[in-house]
């Protein structure tokens, strides 16, 4: 019985000592690089053309993040993307909003255009919280809507 119960306790440490050794500090792969390099930043375009800038001394897995949230930017100022119809029916009129007025109403439309949204998202997680913050305060609500409290 004791043979048993020392592997079940040495099979349960060396689990827990994997876990914390395997556990990200973060799962932004661009955080440190981010700070480092792209502190000065004060819009999404700015950071984002920083990093993009910088991408030499990026790691791999942030490298591939940045490009990726790059050619999604570029993706959505096309005119004619997957979500073209959906924007010009649910948020035309939304200006500054557009991109919060597409993500309230993604229920609503194409599977191209929920999948292209899903892909912008994963592309912005890269952003540094301060610049989310700030720009959560200068978004207005879209037209017939009600701002959260």
């Amino acid at each position: 019985m004791k043979k048993y119960t020392l592997v079940i306790a040495l099979i349960a440490a060396m689990a827990a000592s994997a876990g914390a050794q395997g556990a990200p500090a973060s799962a932004n792969p661009c955080d440190a690089a981010g700070k480092k390099l792209c502190s000065a930043a004060k819009t999404f375009r700015e950071f984002f053309k920083c990093m993009d800038e910088n991408k030499a001394s990026l790691s791999a897995a942030c490298r591939t993040r940045v490009e990726f949230a790059v050619n999604m930017g570029k993706k959505f100022q096309e005119k004619d993307t997957a979500c073209k119809a959906d924007k010009e029916k649910y948020c035309k009129d939304a200006g500054e909003a557009t991109f919060k007025c597409l993500l309230r109403n993604k229920s609503k439309f194409t599977k191209a255009c929920q999948k292209d949204l899903n892909d912008w998202r994963r592309g912005m997680s890269i952003v540094p919280d301060h610049l989310k913050e700030k720009a959560k305060g200068k978004i207005k609500a879209a037209p017939g809507t009600q701002p959260k409290k």
